[in-house]
Order: C-alpha cells, then sequence, then structure tokens
C-alpha cells in the first residue's frame, strides 16, 4: 500500500494524473456524495444568485471553512462532515477550501481533501461555487505541491542580510522569480482538483502598498510587479469559466493608494476586503476610524459598477474588533488577523457568549454591505475561518462548539431584492443610503448607526 500510495503522490507532484484516480482510494477516510434533504430545483429557487446579477432571493454569502489553519477543529481528517457539507452548500454562494489537517501522519495530499470538500458541496447544490485557497506568499504547508517548494532553498524569500524571510516561522514565496511563479500558477490548477473547483483565493496579494520589513525596496517592489505577473499567468491557466479571488483590499492601504489593488483587480476576476468595519478601521476603544470607513465605502462603490462585474467578498466580524498590534510592526510580530480583541477585555470568551454577539452585531456590517454590494458582491460574516464559524452546532454533526447562533441569522435568508439606485452619501457626512425592491437601508459610519427595513 505504501508503495502505491507513493506512486500516486509523486503522479500528483508532476500534474500529470487525472482526479478521478484519486477518488476513493488515497482519499479512503472520505464519505461517499451525500444526498442533499432537498432537491437542485428548489435550490435554484431559494438560493441567492450564484452567478450573476439580480434579483437577490437571498444576501449573498461567502464561507471560509478551512483557510490557513486546520480545516476543522480536532479533525484529523481535514474533511467536512456530510451535514457541514449540505448547511454550506444551502447557505453559501462561495466557500473557499484549504487541505490543512491536525494529524502530522496523514499522507494524504490537501489537494485530495479540497477535491473531496469541492465534489461534495457541488453534489449537494448547483449553486455553490467551491473556491481552492492557496496563499500567494506564505508557504502554509498544506498542500503536496510545498514539497517542490521545499526543495528549491533558491525561492525563498530573503531578507537585505541573505537570510531567510519568514512570516511567523514560515517562510515565504518569492513571487519576484518566474520559475516561482509558474510553480505557484501551476499548483492552483492541479489536475488532481481543479475539475471540482470554480475558483481559486489567492489569499496575501501583495500590493505596492505592503512592505516586506528587512526586505530591499528594490525586492519589494520587485515582489508586487511579481504579483501581478503570478496572478495574470494562474488567470491564464484557469481560463474564463474559473473565478480568480485576490485577498488584499484594505482601507490602511487605500488611504495611501488605490493603484497596486487596481492593478490586482485588472488581472483577477475580484477580490476579497478583509477587515470591513474590524482591526485597524477601529480606535482601541473600539470606535470605529470614520475616515477610513468612508474610503471603504466609496471604493467598494465604485468597484461595483465596473463592467464586468468584479467579485468582491466583503468580510467582516462581530463587535468592536480591534487590532491587537500595529500596522507597522513587522509581520512576525503582527498579532493573528484571525484573532478578534475586543477593548477593555471583554471579547466574549464562551461559545454561547460568541453566539449571542454574532446575532447583535451584524446589523451594521450588513446595512453597509449592501449599500455597497455589485451584482456579484458576497458577504463573510464569522469569528473565524474554521466550519464552527459558520455552521451552528446541531447543523455539524460534531460536537465541537459552534459561534453561529442556533438559529443562524435569520436576516441573511431574507430577500433583498433589486437596487432601485446607486448607493447615496448624503452631502459630504458619514451617512449612506439605499433602496432595494426589498429593504430599504442606511448607515452612519461615524456614530455606527445602522438601519435596516425589510419591505
Amino acid at each position: 500500500m505504501t508503495i502505491i500510495h507513493n506512486l500516486l503522490h509523486l503522479l500528483l507532484l508532476l500534474a500529470t494524473v487525472s482526479p478521478r484516480m484519486f477518488s476513493g482510494r488515497v482519499l479512503a477516510n472520505s464519505s461517499a456524495p451525500n444526498k442533499a434533504p432537498w432537491t437542485k430545483a428548489t435550490l435554484l429557487s431559494t438560493n441567492a444568485r450564484a452567478k450573476s446579477g439580480y434579483p437577490w432571493r437571498r444576501v449573498p454569502l461567502a464561507a471560509f471553512p478551512g483557510v490557513g489553519v486546520p480545516q476543522c477543529d480536532q479533525r484529523p481528517s481535514g474533511l467536512l462532515t456530510s451535514k457541514e457539507i449540505n448547511f454550506l452548500a444551502q447557505r453559501y454562494s462561495i466557500v473557499s477550501l484549504g487541505g490543512s489537517t491536525t494529524d502530522p501522519k496523514n499522507k494524504t495530499c490537501g489537494e485530495l481533501r479540497v477535491a473531496d470538500a469541492a465534489r461534495r458541496l457541488k453534489h449537494a447544490s448547483n449553486t455553490v461555487r467551491p473556491h481552492f485557497y492557496l496563499n500567494n506568499v506564505i508557504d502554509y504547508r498544506m498542500y503536496c505541491a510545498s514539497e517542490i517548494f521545499d526543495a528549491k532553498p533558491s525561492w525563498r524569500l530573503k531578507l537585505a542580510n541573505g537570510s531567510d524571510y519568514q512570516i511567523r516561522g514560515l517562510y515565504a514565496h518569492d513571487i519576484s522569480q518566474a520559475s516561482v511563479r509558474e510553480w505557484w500558477a501551476s499548483a492552483v490548477t492541479n489536475s488532481s482538483f481543479v475539475s471540482e473547483i470554480d475558483g481559486v483565493f489567492a489569499d496575501k496579494a501583495v500590493t505596492d502598498m505592503i512592505t516586506f520589513h528587512g526586505v530591499s525596496p528594490e525586492k519589494n517592489q520587485a515582489m508586487f510587479e511579481g504579483e501581478l505577473k503570478q496572478l495574470a499567468l494562474a488567470k491564464q491557466k484557469l481560463g474564463n469559466t474559473k473565478n480568480l479571488v485576490f485577498n488584499g483590499i484594505r482601507a490602511e492601504q487605500l488611504q495611501i493608494s488605490s493603484g497596486g489593488t487596481l492593478a490586482a483587480l485588472e488581472q483577477a476576476d475580484g477580490g476579497e476586503f478583509e477587515h470591513f468595519a474590524i482591526l485597524e478601521n477601529r480606535y482601541p476603544n473600539g470606535s470605529l476610524v470614520a475616515e477610513h470607513m468612508v474610503i471603504a465605502m466609496d471604493f467598494l462603490i465604485n468597484v461595483s459598477e465596473m463592467t464586468p462585474p468584479k467579485t468582491i467578498i466583503v468580510r467582516s466580524m462581530p463587535g468592536p474588533c480591534v487590532h491587537g498590534g500595529t500596522s507597522t510592526a513587522p509581520d512576525s510580530d503582527r498579532r493573528d488577523a484571525i484573532g478578534c480583541t475586543w477593548p477593555n477585555a471583554t471579547t466574549p470568551a464562551s461559545p454561547a457568549a460568541k453566539q449571542a454577539a454574532t446575532g447583535k452585531y451584524v446589523t451594521f456590517p450588513l446595512a453597509a454591505f449592501l449599500i455597497v454590494a455589485g451584482p456579484e458582491y458576497h458577504f463573510d460574516y464569522s469569528w473565524g475561518y474554521r466550519s464552527n464559524s459558520y455552521v451552528p452546532h446541531a447543523d455539524s454533526g460534531t460536537d465541537q462548539d459552534s459561534y453561529m447562533p442556533d438559529t443562524w441569522i435569520p436576516a441573511f435568508l431574507k430577500a433583498p431584492g433589486t437596487p432601485q439606485g446607486p448607493a447615496i452619501r448624503h452631502g459630504s457626512s458619514y451617512r449612506y443610503s439605499r433602496e432595494w425592491s426589498g429593504v430599504s437601508v442606511s448607515v452612519d459610519v461615524q456614530s455606527e448607526e445602522a438601519s435596516i427595513r425589510w419591505k
């Protein structure tokens, strides 16, 4: 069996094997595609429009049940349960999948875990769009593709003194090199899973406002230029039928210049605004940085009018989530962005308290999202990047605690309908509003007042 596994493993690295060869063989602990308790015809009539345009029959949502961290808490297999698959497929329009596992002895390639989850999601719903996750820069070692990177020490990003640059103890891809870009673009289009996915989520995109501390200015510039080439190459390999979305739109960068972000949007199908109304967009006391929010709102409104429409994921978190570090600190010293710290040490600790906060604090970010949204926008709202941040306990099929209320978020199931006009900013104030056929929304990005009135 070991010989067979090694042979299949080698074939994967060479990207010459059909994904069907792995189904039910190397991934022996995968469950068979599960039958959903609803029909695809029903899903077509009730799900948010996942492909394009209006009307929205639900709020279109994005989920990240495993990104950069083990896909599921205490889940050695790295696999989602059948109940989780059904819930995600029914409620979310974009689901990004990572290939991590908590079991160091599990040698199954992460690429195959992604293929398994994507295949099962699409069996449960013909509207959900699974995306393959890979970080542009950080080598998270979720996939067998990392073994190729490991064998090439010269592919690591170097500090000005010649030593390896590291982010939280992990090596970084030197994407200024054409060979590294080719490896990365091939990794996200590998034949073991590419037929099962509808897109790629490229995390930590390098814009011209991101600085790798300790790296020469020339190399930083080369990394930004390499990013644009890498996105273009990946898009070329993916073709027009699959989506390429990068993560890297932030107000603090846009405040200096939007040039790098817009350049990346030209090469990709869309991007994620990861820290919407959270972290560095709040003061230490938890209040919003109104100037940042105006920049964010205006940018997202402008992007919503692009033709063809861009796929934009707007990600927020519950409550007055503030940044635990500083924006100028080296990456290795910054608090992990997925950690949400509330002011005055009031961060909810218990699952029940986090569930309550999830439901209580959704109004402002959801209202703001509906104001800025374009036809291909998706809302991501959760405590973190694991399945228990998106799936209620009763719908998980596991004994893990969930940070999502047992009733989920009722507003997500309502129908915004069709915009009746563009977003309106009221003079030079901090107030925005918008009318939809199914809802009226307004926000004040200074006072954090928000109103959602369903019709």
